[in-house]
């Protein structure tokens, strides 16, 4: 999961802690997930 923008309204270590948790929970359960961000941008 590419590094996301904190809002200044939350507590950057709450949020990095739930990305990390999102990141995790499907690999833990086999779910392939698809990178698909070369695809999407023009890789610039």
């Amino acid at each position: 999961m590419a590094p996301q923008r904190v809002p200044e309204m939350f507590d950057p270590r709450v949020f990095s802690a739930a990305q990390e948790v999102i990141r995790q929970e499907p690999l833990a359960r086999d779910v392939e997930v698809v990178d698909a961000r070369a695809r999407v941008t023009d890789a610039t």
